[in-house]
């Protein structure tokens, strides 16, 4: 499907039809929430907010949002992302409720639709009263024409329960940039359908309130594919915040159209990373022909919350090197992703443990925060450090907190002894080795990789 450039609007028939590259969206935005909102109200946080800045209709597909409602909903990627933040949220009500919990027990949330089509405003906002009276939420006071404040129908609800949905007729640019973002923790979904509605100076007024994590749609299919056009230069010099982006084609070998797509997102991450201090991790979608079509982009400030969103994409990538979901490989395989976590943590997350920290002594946490901020689609497992001690690479285990009398079972590496790992210097053939990995990673820049500063 090709998608619109500059100042372009959706077609009539967007959601009537789904890709499996929006079906693949859709499940890590599911995943990430579901780990989200309970972490949020774990960390004493009475109130959370989602706000998705082109919210759309809240379904694809031919049925009708009780239709789906009315099966269960076994797989609710095939919600909208308006309907799926919804029922993430209100599913965590009912478990918080049905387990009698005392701790993180939920308030409130809040929810800021902002879809400029009022078409789709009309659709959405039955969707979304269809879903909060499926969930047995009634209406408890109207705010004025856009905001509505729902309550469980059930007195005996522990806590407050109250949602508030706020479904905004209007431009997300203008939305964050005259209004007021709650000063709760926020989620924002951020998926644009071309380049010009997300300047990165509403990206980084968005990204200067506290606590606010950022999942966008970097449309670089449409960048790439307008360039040339000089008319087309000022939306995607605030897209970037700078005029330099084109230097990215300068250089011959970023002239064929994946390099270019790669070297795009490599410059729009770098910025993004210099105007907000955020981390950013990338995640390329590829159409039936197998070409770029667009890369989410996660930015955000926390170490756990990093680390979430990598296993999310980690579930649904179709590499076991790069962050990327292809249509064409959906066609040709006949299957949708893995949707589960096969790394092989025996080889290359245990060999850059051991490139990092060979010769070392360092602390446990610090060797999975290099894993997890790594620019490799790794994930941290305590197998590779087993591995590591069973071929002879650790030299010793240590414990800050080792308690009396216990004693330590190898290859175990208990988070709460704090444990202290010295690695053994590295041979000169392994530096050698590792020399070589260093330059092939270099040489095979991907869109699909992590950004840091």
């Amino acid at each position: 499907m090709a998608y619109a450039g500059n100042n372009q609007s959706l077609p009539s028939s967007f959601f009537k039809t789904d890709k499996p590259h929006g079906l693949a969206k859709r499940t890590i935005l599911k995943k990430y929430l579901q780990s989200w909102v309970p972490r949020m109200y774990y960390t004493n946080n009475p109130e959370i907010c989602y706000l998705d800045g082109f919210a759309g209709a809240g379904v694809y597909g031919s049925k009708t949002i009780s239709e789906l409602l009315q099966s269960g909903y076994p797989n609710i990627e095939q919600f909208g992302s308006p309907i799926i933040a919804l029922l993430v949220v209100l599913d965590h009500f009912d478990e918080v409720k049905a387990s009698h919990q005392s701790i993180g027990r939920p308030r409130s949330a809040k929810f800021i639709f902002i879809e400029k089509d009022k078409d789709n405003v009309k659709k959405l906002t039955h969707n979304v009263k269809q879903c909060l009276q499926h969930k047995k939420y009634m209406l408890h006071e109207q705010v004025d024409d856009t905001e509505f404040i729902y309550r469980p129908e059930d007195e005996t609800y522990p806590g407050d329960g109250r949602v508030s949905v706020k479904i905004l007729n209007d431009e997300f640019k203008r939305v964050i940039l005259v209004r007021l973002i709650p000063l709760c923790p926020v989620f924002a979904f951020v998926d644009p359908f071309g380049y010009s509605h997300t300047p990165m100076d509403v990206i980084r007024k968005l990204m200067s309130f506290s606590n606010v994590e950022l999942f966008l749609n970097f449309m670089v299919q449409a960048v790439n594919r307008w360039q040339k056009d000089k008319q087309k230069h000022k939306a995607i010099n605030d897209l970037f915040s700078c005029d330099e982006w084109p230097n990215v084609y300068d250089n011959p070998k970023e002239i064929e159209h994946v390099k270019a797509c790669t070297a795009l997102v490599h410059e729009y991450a770098y910025h993004l990373r210099y105007f907000t201090g955020c981390f950013t991790l990338c995640f390329c979608m590829k159409s039936e022909n197998n070409s770029d079509l667009y890369s989410l982009v996660f930015a955000n400030n926390d170490d756990y919350g990093f680390k979430n969103m990598k296993e999310c994409m980690n579930r649904v990538t179709q590499d076991e090197n790069l962050f990327v979901f292809s249509d064409f490989k959906v066609n040709e395989m006949g299957e949708m992703a893995p949707f589960r976590n096969d790394q092989d943590s025996k080889g290359p997350v245990a060999d850059f443990i051991f490139n990092k920290f060979c010769g070392k002594r360092v602390e446990l946490k610090d060797i999975e925060k290099a894993v997890i901020l790594s620019k490799h689609v790794y994930i941290f497992r305590k197998e590779s450090l087993k591995h590591l001690e069973e071929i002879g690479k650790i030299e010793k285990v240590e414990f800050k907190n080792p308690g009396k009398n216990w004693v330590r079972k190898k290859g175990t590496f208990p988070d709460d002894k704090c444990p202290i790992i010295t690695f053994r210097s590295a041979t000169q053939e392994e530096g050698l080795i590792f020399q070589m990995q260093n330059i092939g990673i270099e040489d095979t820049g991907s869109c699909c990789q992590t950004h840091l500063q």
